[in-house]
């Protein structure tokens, strides 16, 4: 799947497109998955778009590839015998299409598709370690805010990623030029 975004992206960027057209940007926030037991974990991103040409007088979009990890973990509880703990990770790639309203004051909407990986580990005493990985093809959407602080862009969302049955949600804060 991480082949397939970076292959749909570089299909969809023109050849003649100039350095103008890109852009970057890092975020960090918390991360928590739905399912019931599952406490946020810190995660960050980044990420690289390319501008579309001009649609709309009031909008700007973009088609942004996104790489998200937490950089610590996020606690489950197990419900099993006390002693007992259990922990996650997880890891999105996602590519999206994101709209934002003009001017220094500005909102922002993100629909696209996305690959999440989240593994949970779980130990305890007299008990054995295990392990289980779960990889889904989802959706990701969201919306927020951004204020342009004297050519400093700064931006928050929340986005929420369909995990099979369950949803991800990634509350963030960061920058994007």
């Amino acid at each position: 799947m991480k082949i397939t975004l970076l292959a749909a992206t570089a299909c969809l960027l023109p050849v003649t497109a100039s350095a103008d057209d890109f852009g970057y940007g890092a975020k960090t926030g918390f991360y928590t998955v739905s399912q019931s037991g599952f406490d946020p974990a810190w995660m960050i991103s980044g990420h690289v778009s390319h501008d579309l040409p001009k649609m709309m007088e009031k909008f700007d979009f973009s088609l942004e590839l996104e790489a998200s990890t937490t950089i610590t973990e996020g606690d489950v509880d197990l419900d099993a015998p006390a002693g007992s703990s259990g922990e996650y990770d997880a890891t999105v790639f996602s590519l999206s299409a994101v709209g934002r309203t003009t001017g220094d004051l500005y909102g922002i909407g993100r629909l696209g598709f996305s690959d999440t990986e989240i593994e949970v580990g779980a130990s305890g005493s007299g008990l054995q370690s295990v392990s289980g990985k779960t990889e889904k093809t989802g959706v990701v959407f969201g919306g927020g805010v951004g204020m342009d602080l004297g050519g400093f862009p700064t931006e928050f969302e929340l986005n929420i990623y369909t995990v099979g049955d369950e949803n991800a949600y990634y509350l963030t804060g960061g920058v994007a030029y």
